[in-house]
């Protein structure tokens, strides 16, 4: 199936990444800014002017937004008739502060370099304080919390469980295939007891209270010797049960033209998976020839918004789809 979008607007600057906010519209995450758009027809309403070197961006339970760039975090209060106000600034004595940052219960944790952990606690006065580091000893991908009071992330191929009260990890041991330097979105929820985590192959369904994989389910067929090398560069879930997947035909192979390095055509793979009692059926799938997709975010009911790419220009589009 192809490519129908309803909307489209072009950008002038790469976008790292989507936020739905809480009134519907959308923060766009830029290197030197943060653009708030409307959800309804993607018209640029106000920006956010930053530093440079944007890591992550997160709209918190009380209605901030929390830039994390690579030297400071910035905690900033949206207010009405499109204005903002910059609360608290926090710096790390010029060093690296991050490159995710989560909120957990009312505090923050920001990674840094992918092995340390930042955690800044919200104190009594409305502001964050730093409180602890906690280092690791391996690199760590797509983190995300749990109401079990743990932390659930990839290192070293192992789905890992950090208990957040003792600080001990337990692991599923080495059952993943995929170089995760490419995507740091393969972990969704499915409900209140069970993950989905995905490689470049399988679904694997992780029950979250006995810490074990319930099921093993394949989604593609894969050949790393071929040209139809297929990876994953990002996956989303919704509370209507759909998974949706974006892969990425061939994005690392190239070509050497004219003394420069040029990326050959690929073609991205967008696809939605309804799950239903541990299986998977695939209800849509989109193959864009056009655009490289860069991410998504599903914006409504049937809506999804994606940014995307031709040559160095960038535009958000919107695909409308019955799900």
């Amino acid at each position: 199936m192809g490519s129908k979008y309803s909307t489209s607007r072009e950008t002038n600057k790469k976008i790292i990444k989507f936020v739905k906010l809480n009134n519907s519209n959308l923060a766009l995450l830029r290197d030197d800014d943060i653009e708030i758009i409307s959800h309804q027809n993607l018209e640029s309403l106000f920006i956010i002017d930053t530093d440079f070197n944007n890591n992550d961006l997160i709209q918190t339970k009380n209605g901030n937004l929390v830039l994390c760039s690579r030297y400071k975090i910035i905690v900033i209060s949206l207010l009405e008739n499109n204005t903002y106000n910059i609360k608290q600034t926090i710096m790390n004595n010029k060093k690296h502060i991050g490159y995710k940052i989560l909120e957990i219960k009312d505090d923050l944790f920001c990674f840094e370099e992918e092995t340390n952990i930042h955690i800044y606690h919200y104190n009594s006065n409305n502001e964050y304080t730093h409180s602890t580091n906690v280092v690791f000893h391996s690199f760590f991908y797509s983190p995300i919390y749990f109401d079990t009071n743990e932390l659930i992330y990839i290192s070293n191929n192992k789905i890992t469980f950090l208990n957040l009260e003792t600080w001990n990890n337990e692991y599923i041991q080495d059952i993943l295939s995929l170089s995760y330097s490419f995507c740091d979105d393969i972990i969704c929820k499915l409900n209140n007891n069970k993950i989905l985590v995905a490689d470049n192959n399988y679904f694997y369904v992780v029950d979250i209270l006995k810490h074990n994989i319930i099921s093993k389910i394949l989604y593609e067929n894969n050949n790393m010797n071929t040209n139809n090398y297929i990876v994953l560069k990002g996956l989303k879930s919704d509370e209507k049960g759909n998974i949706m997947m974006l892969k990425g035909k061939n994005p690392g192979l190239r070509i050497c033209k004219g003394g420069f390095l040029t990326s050959l055509k690929v073609k991205d793979i967008f696809s939605i998976y309804k799950y239903n009692n541990l299986n998977f059926e695939k209800s849509y799938e989109m193959n864009e020839k056009e655009f490289r997709i860069q991410r998504f975010i599903k914006n409504s009911d049937n809506e999804i918004i994606f940014d995307l790419t031709e040559n160095e220009t960038h535009y958000i589009k919107t695909l409308n789809i019955n799900l």
